[in-house]
């Protein structure tokens, strides 16, 4: 679906982009392609932890064939928002695009069913956002809220009606242990406050369900304590950095298991 904006030059990219939202004078639209993906990598690394960028040590990623990983090739953009001045890369967003029949209840897999249907959708109705990434010392910036809007703006613009989002609660992870059912429930009494949830409400969408593997991440023991640095010597739940969840932890079998629940939330662009 992204074909199009994938074999436009830099230039004329950023002024298709720049039609649909306009950045202040100090920013400048960039799409991510081979010559600068390195920036991306960069930007994602500095701000997400290893365990979720590194390849676990014992699960077999899933196999696509040829067709369906050219379907996910078209269907995968990339967005940044760099300093005009000095090209700095300071936030990005992963879009993409699949077919979704029902938007009432989403798949309990959350970002990994995005992430496959995305393969298995040779024509897509809806939008989905993988991830908004800003770097820490850009954020309060309106980074986000631009974003969001052009991820709208562009589905508008090749005539889709939908978006969902997988959205990870920013302050979830001060909230380990408590689990997503109790963390939503103190989010809609008002007792808790997410800026992210806030924003997506304030953009226009709506929560849906929570989504309970999302995030799946399994792996031996050894690797789960290369990645965080840390000694894992006992069976049970354990809390790590940036985990919105906590690990699982089984020291006969020498594997630990990382599930994270994320919300499912719903723009209607009709």
């Amino acid at each position: 679906m992204f074909s199009a904006l994938h074999s436009s030059n830099c230039e004329q990219t950023t002024l298709q982009l720049s039609s649909l939202i306009r950045l202040p004078e100090t920013l400048q639209w960039s799409v991510a392609n081979p010559s600068n993906i390195n920036d991306y990598d960069e930007l994602i690394a500095q701000v997400w932890p290893n365990y979720f960028l590194t390849p676990s040590d014992i699960e077999i990623p899933e196999l696509f064939d040829t067709a369906e990983r050219e379907n996910y090739q078209n269907n995968h953009l990339m967005i940044g928002i760099r300093d005009s001045s000095t090209n700095q890369l300071q936030a990005c967003v992963s879009l993409i695009a699949l077919h979704c029949e029902s938007f009432t209840q989403l798949s309990d897999d959350g970002w990994r069913w995005a992430y496959r249907q995305a393969h298995l959708s040779p024509s897509a109705n809806t939008i989905a956002l993988q991830q908004v990434t800003v770097l820490p010392g850009f954020r309060g910036h309106n980074f986000s809220e631009y974003l969001i809007q052009l991820a709208k703006k562009l589905a508008h613009s090749f005539n889709i009606n939908h978006m969902i989002v997988p959205v990870r609660p920013v302050i979830k992870h001060q909230y380990p242990t408590m689990p997503m059912e109790s963390f939503m429930e103190r989010i809609v009494s008002g007792e808790l406050s997410d800026p992210w949830l806030n924003r997506h409400s304030l953009e226009g969408a709506s929560m849906l369900n929570i989504c309970a593997r999302s995030i799946v991440i399994n792996a031996s023991i050894r690797w789960w304590e290369q990645q965080l640095n840390l000694s894992l010597n006992r069976t049970g739940e354990e809390v790590i950095p940036f985990a919105i969840t906590p690990l699982k932890v089984n020291i006969d079998n020498q594997i630990a298991l990382y599930e994270e629940p994320n919300i499912w939330y719903y723009y209607s662009l009709e």
